[in-house]
């Protein structure tokens, strides 16, 4: 049960077994990660291997003198075992068995530990650069913006000065708002972060959120009227964030013009709010991993850049509110929900 754990756990332990039985040849298959491992001269035993694994069947064949066990954890089969040159009792066999499911398993016990710290202490690195990232960036592009906003104000600019300026202010806002993005992103990874809740209505935040966008694009949004809908205790700020996230991505991953539909659902548990646009089908391979932080879908390079940071926000922000977040993606068209518990 002492295991080197640089080495892959099957080839150390068919190496064990055959410098304690002296066997003629040793094979292990793991069903989980689908490898197969060997040690001594080889017959060509996998497929009767296999076999005994599909079948949960131990068995021994006398014309080889090769025992066939299946590798189970509890009562279920993880793998299988042939031990050839052997005629040992049947309870050795299956005890070996058994050593083999109980230690494969504790290998992968060891990896998911070893797993979950690494992406622990990478997490809180990754807050902290977030961190200090969006305070470098904050105050000098904040100034760049106020600055262009305010030439642009004054006037008396050529065209082409105009044009020049019109185009950093618009770069100085996007640097602006991915300087708030990553700020946003490390406070929410803080230990001490605990959303402020209050009551208040999902429709009123959705129309807060809209009325701040420019007129091109709030035209664009047609909003179910909300009938029987019931407070939930939330914090004003964060979901706004969450909101002003899933209606940025409409915008930016839809089909140009095409209306965006909004509408609210409610239980007796929870309010929700649901976002549909007419664009890209998310593919199956992205879906798992569409709110992981800075991922981005395989069809996103058709579309504006982006970091991969927004749904993960929307997702930590729902979390901490014990809400859920979901979607649903076909033909026509992508449908992000949100749902917040409701106010007792």
């Amino acid at each position: 049960m002492l295991f080197d754990r640089s080495h892959e756990p099957g080839s150390l332990l068919t190496s064990l077994i055959q410098t304690v039985f002296k066997l003629d040849e040793i094979v292990l298959f793991d069903a989980v990660t689908a490898k197969t491992y060997k040690v001594g001269n080889p017959t060509g035993a996998d497929e009767r291997l296999r076999a005994a694994y599909s079948r949960d069947h131990d068995e021994f064949d006398p014309d080889t003198a090769t025992w066939f066990c299946v590798l189970r954890m509890g009562a279920r089969p993880v793998g299988s075992l042939s031990l050839r040159g052997t005629r040992m009792a049947a309870p050795v066999a299956t005890a070996l068995a058994s050593l083999c499911a109980t230690a494969l398993e504790r290998a992968r016990s060891f990896e998911r530990e070893y797993r979950s710290e690494a992406a622990r202490q990478s997490e809180q690195l990754r807050a902290a650069v977030l961190d200090a990232l969006g305070h470098q960036f904050k105050t000098p592009v904040t100034t760049i913006w106020t600055a262009s906003s305010g030439l642009l104000e004054v006037g008396g600019l050529s065209e082409i000065q105009t044009e020049l300026l019109t185009v950093i202010d618009e770069q100085a806002k996007e640097l602006n708002d991915l300087a708030s993005r990553l700020l946003s992103t490390a406070k929410l990874d803080s230990a001490s972060f605990e959303p402020r809740r209050r009551p208040l209505l999902l429709s009123k935040q959705v129309n807060t959120v809209i009325q701040v966008l420019p007129e091109q694009h709030r035209n664009r949004f047609r909003i179910a009227a909300a009938t029987h809908e019931i407070p939930v205790l939330a914090d004003h700020r964060l979901i706004v964030v969450a909101l002003t996230q899933l209606l940025d991505n409409a915008i930016k991953y839809s089909v140009p013009e095409s209306p965006i539909d909004i509408w609210f659902g409610v239980n007796e548990a929870e309010a929700s709010v649901t976002v549909r646009d007419q664009g890209l089908v998310i593919k199956p391979d992205d879906r798992e991993r569409i709110f992981e932080r800075f991922y981005r879908g395989s069809l996103t390079d058709q579309g504006p850049a982006g970091t991969g940071l927004g749904l993960s926000i929307v997702k930590r922000i729902v979390e901490a509110h014990h809400g859920r977040v979901w979607f649903e993606s076909k033909a026509e068209g992508t449908e992000f929900s949100i749902a917040l518990p409701a106010t007792a």
